[in-house]
């Protein structure tokens, strides 16, 4: 008997869509990272996803049937991965509006989006972080949020049981 492989999915993409949502954000504001966006000059609020490091915490290797009657291994590895979230606004929304992306990721639709992908993302965040000293006098205001998210990765392959091994025979002699 196996289980279902959960359906392959990025959490960064899962995260933009929830703070789109939660926000009223269309696609020009939200953004993950490394995309080459340039932040607009009018005023309102922009955020940038990034993931920033994986901590594996347990694995697992289980032998078995499979449902075609192989010999499988099934492997799993449960991770806390830590993502951060940027906020920039040359008005003062990067700072009012970024406990609506807490909301965002602990509302209903992000606990449908944990059930449907099968990961939980963390129910507060590790740190809010006033980043807007990067900027010059003119400055944009900057906010940054630090959250985990707890996901498993699956796989699986079909391995040589003990009687399909392609050994040659050797003789073995005491002396």
């Amino acid at each position: 008997m196996s289980t279902p492989l959960p359906v392959e999915f990025k959490v960064i993409d899962v995260i933009c869509n929830l703070i789109k949502q939660q926000l009223a954000l269309d696609d020009s504001r939200v953004w993950s990272y490394n995309q080459k966006t340039k932040i607009p000059n009018d005023p309102g609020l922009f955020i940038e996803v990034a993931f920033v490091r994986a901590k594996p915490f347990a694995t697992a290797s289980v032998c078995q049937d499979d449902d075609a009657g192989n010999f499988t291994e099934f492997q799993s590895t449960n991770l806390q991965e830590t993502y951060t979230i940027a906020l920039y606004s040359r008005d003062e929304s990067a700072f009012t509006r970024a406990h609506e992306v807490i909301f965002a990721l602990t509302g209903t639709l992000a606990q449908q989006a944990c059930e449907t992908y099968e990961f939980k993302f963390s129910d507060i965040p590790t740190a809010f972080i006033d980043v807007s000293f990067l900027e010059a006098s003119a400055r944009l205001f900057r906010q940054e949020i630090t959250f985990n998210a707890l996901r498993v990765k699956t796989g699986q392959r079909v391995i040589d049981y003990y009687d399909t091994f392609t050994i040659p025979p050797e003789l073995h002699v005491n002396k």
